[in-house]
């Protein structure tokens, strides 16, 4: 009797079309996958606001008034902190600051705080560039060339 014999394996061709779809398949995910992790990384962002918020209270509480100096509420520089702190350098996705003073926002019972995309990193391709919380509880989002009040998308 004679046996037919079966070579196991793959063709080149089929090694080919494999590794096109694997191709196509990751061209459209990648992207995606980007921007998921930049919508992710704005929730630094929001914590830093909170935080720094929350050393404006803390001022406050000890002074009877707010500051637009980053070095009163512990940060290094007086104007643009990078931020989160606890993490290297090239992993701080955002700046944050307290904005200047208004008439309709006086230093003494009010304050205003930002946080901005950094560029030179992947986040300055985030659709949202600045956000903002205010002393009364107001937050905001500048987004596509616009501003929402509100952090949610």
């Amino acid at each position: 009797m004679m046996s037919v014999r079966k070579d196991k394996g793959f063709t080149l061709i089929e090694l080919m079309i494999v590794v096109a779809v694997v191709g196509i398949l990751a061209a459209i995910a990648y992207p995606s996958y980007l921007d998921s992790v930049r919508k992710s990384r704005r929730a630094d962002a929001q914590a830093a606001l909170t935080e720094l918020a929350q050393k404006q209270e803390a001022l406050y509480a000890r002074t009877a008034s707010y500051s637009v100096d980053m070095t009163d509420l512990g940060y290094s520089n007086a104007n643009w902190n990078t931020v989160p702190t606890n993490v290297p350098a090239a992993q701080r996705y955002y700046q944050v600051r307290v904005l200047n003073a208004t008439s309709a926002c006086p230093i003494t019972n009010c304050y205003r705080l930002r946080a901005r995309r950094r560029s030179g990193t992947d986040q300055a391709n985030d659709s949202v560039q600045f956000f903002e919380l205010w002393s009364n509880g107001r937050k905001r989002m500048y987004i596509d060339g616009s501003w929402k009040n509100s952090w949610k998308e």
